[in-house]
């Protein structure tokens, strides 16, 4: 925005930025919702971190690659490399049939038990969610809560 003159090109430049924006949110949404959906119970927060440190990961690679390519070809080709960069950003997920997808395929079930892998569902000897143990001295006529 910083070349963009008074007039449509200034509207333009501000439509695309809060595109590009909201196109960003619903990305993180999806993949968020989509990598916790296939993902067992108990591998949830190493998938989560591993996520995170993978894209957050990216930010410092940037900056560097900005300032290298800035003393290779100048501010103004860099930015130009970026704003390409970010337009083209979204051709992965859209060329991927994720983009397509309604329902979520199935997860592979290693500890063969039915329900999501490793969650307390799924355990045959667990209570259901919410309800509270109680030892046979407490009585069997009591329901769970």
């Amino acid at each position: 925005m910083a070349w963009a003159r008074p007039g449509w090109s200034l509207g333009a430049a501000a439509i695309g930025l809060a595109a590009l924006s909201l196109g960003g949110v619903v990305r993180v949404v999806a993949q968020s919702s989509f990598q916790q959906a296939l993902t067992p119970d108990r591998l949830l927060g190493r998938m989560s971190a591993t996520a995170r440190f993978v894209s957050w990961g990216g930010i410092p690679l940037g900056g560097v690659l900005g300032g290298v390519s800035g003393s290779a070809f100048g501010a103004p080709a860099t930015l130009w490399i970026g704003a390409v960069g970010m337009t083209a950003s979204f051709l992965p997920n859209f060329l991927s049939p994720l983009r397509t997808m309604r329902t979520v395929p199935e997860a592979e079930d290693p500890e063969g038990v039915g329900g999501r892998a490793g969650s307390a569902a799924s355990r045959p000897d667990s209570p259901r969610p919410g309800a509270v143990r109680r030892s046979s001295a407490q009585g069997a006529s009591r329901r769970d809560a």
